[in-house]
């Protein structure tokens, strides 16, 4: 019996070291998946700042790239207008300047008009078309033949002069002809170079439109779409980054909470392995009351087969007695006492239960006693119920004055007494209650017997006494 004691307490002992075993096993679980969280937290949030430094490197490079190329087109158009209003300025010159020669040219020709109109010219050059005529001299009126002369050498003098002018300015006019010739081929020289020009200008006014038009424009409009979908990328990256930031604070919070659950689950081991320890010095305790129990019945077997083989009138008799009925008030108050221990008890669960605190099912450390122990204790309170029942039958044959029982009888009787191993039978229990109720109706029953033999004992004590005291 010792033995199955003993190995039922290892086998509780056992149970409890599993379950703070079990209990620390969570505990290294719990921190290492804490671990995990965070190492990959850090990945991730130095994956997204890289992410984030090279989109920053790229937009920079872009705004720059952008930057140069806007230059160099401001560059190009400012150097296109300049070059135009040159142009068109070298043009205004060259226009007004043909203008003049036109001008010029006018007036020489129509001064050349004017002279091949006049009539003393043409009276000139008829006049030298035809021939002089001879001079007669006449002697009657030679005077007056004279005189003719002269005045015709007079108006010929005239007429020469005027043909050396005519000469002269036809020599000038062939001198304006010449010079105006060189004007309108040095005009249209110019006029070749302003069309060459105009046409260069037209084809550069093309090419402009056609770059603004083909691959610079999309280019712009691609960068600028480009510029666009950075600054969007930059937002979803910056909220992308908030929320795992957020998530970050969100996991330290709960890093925290787990660190400050897995210190109280510590203190709960500590506090349980404890409890542990208190209820196996309590079934120890136990343990010993029942062993000291054992005994007593051992004693009060002894006593009751004492009482069966002396005779009445041995003087041991009354001391025999009066041992038996120490003990068996022995057995009472410690009854007594357990039952004390046990209002206590449940007085402590229900002022718990009032105040709010953590319940047996809430608080593993404070949970009663598993099914294994209650099938033990009802197992001994059976045994105790039986041996207490064979010794109130033992002593009810005795002090019923009767002839003595048979010697087969009281054999069987002394057997089931000096039985320790006797298996006793009973269903197994279904739920903790059903364990404590039949425990305490066996207790009862036990209480119950040894009311009665010590009933049986108080009665034989006193017939005894009557006989003694008429006997003296």
């Amino acid at each position: 019996m010792q033995e199955s004691h003993r190995w039922r307490r290892e086998e509780r002992w056992a149970t409890a070291i599993a379950y703070s075993s079990t209990s620390a096993v969570d505990a290294e679980q719990l921190r290492a998946e804490l671990a995990d969280l965070n190492a990959r937290l850090r990945v991730e949030v130095e994956a997204k700042r890289e992410l984030q430094r090279l989109r920053a490197r790229d937009k920079e490079r872009f705004a720059d790239e952008f930057g140069q190329f806007e230059a160099r087109l401001l560059r190009a158009n400012e150097t296109l207008e300049k070059n135009r209003q040159v142009v068109e300025a070298s043009l205004v010159e060259k226009d007004n300047f043909i203008e003049e020669l036109q001008i010029q040219l006018d007036k020489k020709q129509h001064a050349i008009d004017c002279l091949k109109q006049d009539p003393r010219l043409l009276h000139s050059s008829r006049r030298r078309r035809q021939a002089q005529p001879p001079i007669f001299f006449d002697h009657m009126n030679g005077g007056d033949s004279m005189t003719g002369g002269s005045d015709n050498g007079v108006e010929d003098s005239k007429v020469h002069e005027l043909e050396l002018q005519m000469s002269k300015l036809f020599v000038q006019l062939q001198e304006a002809h010449t010079k105006n010739d060189a004007q309108e081929d040095l005009i249209e020289g110019m006029k070749a170079a302003n069309a060459k020009l105009v046409a260069s200008l037209k084809k550069m006014k093309h090419k402009l439109k056609e770059a603004t038009d083909s691959g610079v424009n999309h280019m712009f409009h691609d960068m600028t779409r480009k510029c666009m979908r950075a600054e969007a990328e930059k937002a979803a990256v910056e909220a992308t980054l908030a929320a795992a930031q957020s998530e970050i604070a969100t996991s330290k919070a709960n890093a925290e909470a787990l660190s400050a659950q897995l210190k109280a689950a510590n203190e709960q081991i500590t506090v349980l392995q404890d409890d542990v320890k208190a209820r196996g010095a309590a079934q120890l305790a136990m343990e010993n009351q029942l062993l000291k129990q054992q005994h007593y019945i051992k004693d009060l077997e002894v006593d009751f087969k004492t009482m069966g083989r002396v005779d009445v009138d041995n003087p041991e008799m009354e001391h025999a007695q009066r041992t038996l009925a120490a003990k068996t008030e022995q057995l009472m108050e410690l009854e007594r006492k357990c039952k004390i221990y046990e209002r206590e008890i449940a007085g402590l669960r229900q002022k718990k239960i009032q105040s709010g605190g953590p319940t047996d099912e809430a608080s593993p450390q404070r949970r009663p006693l598993s099914l294994i122990d209650l099938d033990h204790i009802h197992t001994q309170t059976l045994k105790i119920e039986s041996k207490a029942d064979t010794v109130s039958r033992m002593v009810t044959m005795y002090a019923s004055g009767d002839p003595p029982p048979p010697v087969e009888q009281l054999q069987a009787l002394l057997l089931d007494l000096e039985d320790e191993e006797g298996v006793v039978s009973c269903d197994s229990l279904a739920s903790d209650q059903e364990g404590k109720q039949r425990i305490l109706m066996s207790l009862m029953q036990s209480q119950a017997i040894l009311d009665g033999v010590a009933h049986h004992l108080a009665q034989g004590c006193a017939r005894f006494l009557g006989s003694n005291c008429a006997l003296q």
